[in-house]
Parts: C-alpha cells; sequence; structure tokens
C-alpha cells in the first residue's frame, strides 16, 4: 500500500492502493534470509500511462545504491514484474524504502506496487 501521505506499514491480503503524488513513500519492514532484495510492481502500457512514473527504491539506508523503477513499457496490456533492487544484504531485519518521483504537486499516473520480495 503506497499512500500520498507518508509512511504506511505494508498490510496483507488488501489490494495496492496506488500512488499519484510525487514524494509520496512506502517503507516496508523484512526479514532477509540469503540477500536478494526484489520490488514486485505492475507494468503499464505506454498508450496507458504515456510517459508513466517512477520510483526510486533502496534498502535500509542505501540510498546511493538506489534503483529506479519505471512503470511504462512497450506491452499490450498491464503485467506483473521483478525488479531486484539489492543483493548480498546481511541476514536479518532491514526495511525498503520507495518514493515516488516527480514534481512535488504534480499528479502521475499511477505507481502500483504489489510487493517486496527476498531471498
Amino acid at each position: 500500500m503506497v499512500s500520498d501521505q507518508g509512511y504506511v506499514p505494508a498490510p496483507t491480503r488488501r489490494r495496492p492502493h496506488p500512488a499519484t503524488l510525487p514524494t509520496s513513500k512506502l517503507r516496508i519492514p523484512l526479514q532477509i534470509g540469503a540477500g536478494d532484495v526484489g520490488v514486485y510492481y505492475i507494468r503499464e502500457p505506454r498508450a496507458v500511462v504515456g510517459e508513466g512514473s517512477e520510483v526510486e527504491c533502496w534498502v535500509d539506508d542505501n540510498y546511493q545504491g538506489a534503483v529506479v523503477i519505471s512503470n511504462a513499457a512497450d506491452i499490450d496490456d498491464s503485467e506483473p514484474t521483478l525488479q531486484m533492487i539489492d543483493h548480498y544484504v546481511a541476514r536479518g531485519s532491514h526495511f525498503v524504502e520507495c518514493a515516488l518521483l516527480g514534481e512535488e504537486g504534480q499528479g502521475v499516473p499511477p505507481f502500483k506496487i504489489i510487493g517486496v520480495f527476498t531471498t
């Protein structure tokens, strides 16, 4: 669940709430075992979202290692996609943070994050 008002804990068994206001953030606590972290999201056809929108995601305070993910793609139908954002993260408790990019106060097409996955 992404909030247009700041941090919101990730609920279980709910539909994603897509963010449309840049600077919206999502922070998800997680347990890491083998060290890989990925964000599962919906890619959208350019015919529907135009240039689309982008989020920047990182693990813990590793902002310099942030990965930018775009939801616009040259596809016919929306599709779930996994984007790996970090590798070799130490075993234990961590968090993933994602921020919707764009100019504050100007809406962008919805960016739909399904979940964050770890190995």
